[in-house]
């Protein structure tokens, strides 16, 4: 017979930092941050990237100026990293407001990974041809990036491949791109090559894949320059310099939330540990990065961190809640808007079964008797009740709930300090 818990399964503590609720010990930890308002779902991202500063790298995906901000400040902020770790920096790749981006395409991916970027093996890339024989027309253009990165790596930086380079050899007319380049590659290299490009349409039809890559880029992530000028800066990069990158990620594109995912695929292949950041970012527009977050990845060699205010940017329906709840082994619960925000939240924190004692009287006549006969009695019924109830968590003003994998009850934090 399952155990019946007659108990309220939860802690009181009056108030608590941040740095306590999220402390440094836990810097692997995944955390989550829900409800409240921006501010202390900000506040606490804040505290999970700094705990993991030095560490491993960070990955934010945000569509918060004042989040993009205070990243921005870390190395200011925090000088006995910048004295530990002299290389350290921020990237903030395509701030807010700004003409000018800084990301770095296709930088730090494989083959196999740019071929994915642009033509998915499932045909939902860009071009009309069929994506077997558009990955191979693509894949000579890998290899002509290939065989200049061996012979001359040093304009490539630390990867042979990068889109400025890749849309420059696209654009070229096959003539202008035999003379120009392929002349000049080795000979095994470049007979291979030349033969996959003498197909029919093979150029027109790469040049098409790609410029319709580079358009989707350069509405929210790339800027054009000059494969000399190119910026070196990309997810894969900075996450292998165990620096901060923050990538504003401002509506819900699919195609470029399909290549974020890439690199961040590429790390997790590698086994490279990084921490994953979504703040205020829809995941639900990309079946494949939102797995990332809701996917089992205790495991894994990243962690994940999830600020938001509407949970339907990060699952589809609240039948899906506890098992994003179970994935973190942190998660602050803020105060919420209404008694329904705040159901989904008070049914994943369990409840118990509350004894209620009731009395009753009674009296009655027998026959042929001139005085009642009274009768008293006691009964015991159970009860369901939540843990948190949904009330509590519209009254938490500036205290939250703390509740995850590192938690066997919640804790009902009266207060949350900076």
């Amino acid at each position: 017979m399952a155990h019946i818990n007659y108990t309220r399964s939860a802690q009181y503590v009056r108030r608590r930092s941040i740095g306590e609720i999220l402390p440094p010990e836990n810097w692997g930890a995944s955390f989550a941050a829900f409800c409240g308002d921006p501010h202390q779902r900000r506040m606490a991202g804040l505290q999970a990237v700094r705990r993991c500063c030095g560490r491993m790298g960070v990955v934010v995906l945000q569509n918060d100026p004042l989040l993009a901000a205070a990243l921005g400040r870390l190395r200011e902020d925090m000088p006995e990293l910048a004295r530990q770790s002299p290389g350290f920096r921020t990237y903030s790749v395509n701030p807010f407001g700004s003409p000018q981006r800084y990301y770095d395409p296709l930088y730090g991916l494989n083959a196999t990974g740019v071929l994915d970027a642009i033509v998915p093996i499932d045909g939902r890339g860009y071009g009309t041809s069929s994506a077997l024989n558009l990955r191979s027309w693509l894949q000579a253009y890998l290899d002509i990036m290939q065989l200049q990165f061996r012979r001359s790596p040093a304009p490539f930086g630390r990867y042979p491949f990068n889109l400025d380079l890749l849309l420059q050899l696209a654009e070229m007319p096959p003539d202008r791109l035999q003379r120009q380049v392929l002349q000049y590659l080795p000979s095994p290299g470049r007979e291979s090559v030349t033969t996959l490009l003498a197909q029919n349409d093979a150029p027109k039809e790469v040049y098409a894949a790609v410029r319709s890559f580079a358009n989707e880029m350069e509405e929210f992530l790339w800027t054009p320059r000059s494969f000399a000028a190119h910026p070196c800066i990309s997810i894969v990069e900075a996450v292998r310099q165990r620096c901060v990158i923050s990538v504003t990620v401002p509506t819900a594109r699919p195609t470029v939330l399909r290549y974020l995912y890439q690199e961040l695929k590429a790390l997790q292949d590698a086994r490279i540990p990084f921490l994953l950041l979504a703040a205020e970012v829809p995941l639900t527009a990309s079946p494949e990065l939102r797995s990332l977050f809701t996917g089992p990845h205790e495991t894994a060699s990243y962690s994940t961190g999830i600020l938001a205010g509407d949970l339907s940017y990060v699952i589809a329906g609240t039948d899906e809640l506890s098992p994003l709840l179970a994935e973190h082994q942190e998660v602050l619960l803020f105060r919420c808007t209404s008694t329904q925000q705040a159901s989904p939240f008070s049914e994943a924190l369990g409840t118990y079964q509350r004894l209620v004692r009731e009395e009753h009287r009674d009296r009655h006549w027998q026959p042929f008797h001139i005085f009642p006969v009274r009768a008293r009695g006691v009964g015991i019924r159970e009860v369901t009740e939540h843990n948190i109830n949904a009330q509590e968590l519209v009254q938490l003003q500036d205290g939250a709930v703390l509740c995850g994998g590192l938690y066997d009850i919640p804790i009902l934090i009266g207060q949350v300090l900076p």
